[in-house]
């Protein structure tokens, strides 16, 4: 393999963070994630598409994350880049967490990573994503 590519169509979600409550009646501590919908709908596109891999994508490996967001009517034209919340690195982070176990066993073997944030073409709202085997003498020549 050498590069896996997929795009999920739908205005991009970001990763938003875990809610703690406490169970009134038994005292206990409740952690609720308000990203499992939106996970399932990435691995279901994913599945959809045909694009799952036979295999999970195991070694060291880069990641290309492209959001494409749809542009506000009132935003003036003048304005090229959506540099409003959420981050980019939100983006990556929910990706990284729908594709554990699913794409590749663990985020922690993903070395590089390039994450880009901007406003939708004709083609709409989407996530591109690009993931490729990084070599040991790539990345000890980029680091010099």
């Amino acid at each position: 393999m050498k590069t896996w590519q997929v795009t999920i169509y739908g205005s991009p979600q970001a990763q938003k963070t875990h809610r703690t409550f406490r169970n009134k009646r038994t005292g206990r501590l409740i952690q609720v994630d308000p990203n499992k919908h939106t996970k399932a709908d990435i691995r279901a596109q994913v599945i959809a598409q045909h694009m799952k891999p036979d295999m999970l994508i195991e070694g060291p490996k880069g990641v290309g994350i492209h959001v494409f967001r749809q542009r506000p009517k009132t935003l003036p034209k003048r304005i090229k880049w959506p540099v409003t919340k959420p981050d980019v690195d939100n983006y990556a982070k929910l990706v990284f967490d729908a594709f554990n176990g699913f794409i590749w066993p663990d985020d922690k073997e993903v070395v590089w990573l390039e994450a880009t944030k901007a406003f939708c073409d004709d083609r709409g709202p989407r996530v591109e994503i690009v993931v490729f085997r990084v070599e040991e003498e790539l990345v000890n020549a980029e680091l010099t």
